[in-house]
């Protein structure tokens, strides 16, 4: 299919890309990523479900801004997809930022039009102050954090070779 947008309350293009017929599943990508990232999942699972694949607001061929750029607003974003296509009994899968956005979907709409939630490999509160968690950002560590965006924006390709990088505990090579 080819990819369509849809006007948000706020006047932002959100867009977005549907296959297959059957119950929904919309996937929610994470933090950078965009659509194109679940382009390898899709020709399965739409043999079996309707699946839609969106970019969020300010990545991929989504409106870029600064305005709404909170969880509480990307999953306003989801409801008003959710709503314009007309889909009831949804299942909606979040990878790593997309499972946050995924629970502040439920946190704010509580079940409407959802049937599940699935949530892949996300660290549903990355800050956090609690021993067990792992995540590089543990402890409010935004010095971290602004070194991460630093390098997204200014040398995308470093940020993406030390992402994938640390994606892995014990990792057994480096890009160069």
């Amino acid at each position: 299919m080819e990819g369509c947008f849809l006007k948000t309350s706020d006047n932002k293009n959100i867009y977005f890309e549907v296959y297959g017929e059957g119950a929904p599943i919309v996937i929610i990508p994470g933090f950078l990523c965009t659509s194109k990232f679940f382009q390898r999942n899709v020709p399965e699972l739409s043999k079996h479900y309707r699946v839609i694949i969106l970019d969020l607001r300010g990545f991929g061929y989504s409106t870029k801004c600064e305005e709404g750029m909170n969880l509480s607003r990307m999953a306003e974003d989801v409801k008003e997809l959710i709503d314009y296509l007309g889909l009831d009994d949804v299942t909606l899968l979040g990878w790593s930022m997309g499972g946050n956005i995924a629970m502040m979907y439920y946190q704010m709409f509580g079940s409407y039009r959802l049937a599940k939630i699935g949530i892949l490999d996300s660290t549903l509160f990355p800050y956090g102050e609690e021993k067990h968690n792992a995540h590089n950002l543990a402890g409010y560590n935004l010095e971290k954090f602004c070194e991460q965006m630093k390098n997204a924006y200014s040398d995308y390709k470093v940020y993406c070779e030390n992402f994938a990088v640390s994606l892995f505990k014990n990792p057994i090579c480096k890009f160069y």
